[in-house]
């Protein structure tokens, strides 16, 4: 039995960076609870901080990361924990996130967003980054939102080192 063939690359035109609603005016006060729920999710990447990131996500989180078809993957808390956020605290160095909220919407147990993101550092001598825009569901955690499903969407960018 022979192979597939393999699919020939798509053309996609360049990345149109949308504006963070901060950019245009005053958040509200839920888009701001929102907001600093994923803050401190990208915070805890920077920190490369197990204890910030068991705190800023709920028991039931899920990730969706996309960025083509060979790329898509999905992780539950633990094995976001053991696998991607461990890959990420061995590998990187100089970690940079930032999270924009696009668009926040608050619920009487937690919130949706759609969010644009940057996130990149120093990995085998070569500066990784990767920028795209995702959405969440957060969840009231007592007085704050933890991220409970979060998915994202970008392409991988590598700069020679």
């Amino acid at each position: 039995m022979s192979n597939p063939p393999s699919r020939p690359p798509v053309e996609r035109p360049p990345f149109i960076v949308p504006v963070p609603l901060s950019a245009s005016r005053a958040l509200s006060e839920g888009e701001q609870k929102i907001q600093d729920a994923l803050s401190t999710y990208a915070a805890a990447f920077k920190a490369k901080s197990y204890d910030e990131i068991e705190s800023a996500v709920a028991e039931d989180f899920t990730l969706i990361q996309g960025g083509g078809a060979e790329l898509t993957a999905a992780w539950s808390k633990q094995e976001f924990k053991d696998t991607q956020f461990k890959h990420m605290v061995d590998m990187f160095e100089n970690v940079h996130y930032d999270i924009d909220l696009l668009h926040g919407h608050m619920t009487e147990s937690g919130a949706t967003a759609t969010f644009r993101f940057s996130v990149g550092g120093n990995a085998h001598g070569r500066a990784v980054s990767m920028d795209g825009v995702g959405t969440a569901v957060l969840q009231s955690d007592g007085d704050r939102l933890t991220v409970s499903h979060m998915h994202n969407s970008a392409q991988l960018s590598v700069k020679p080192g």
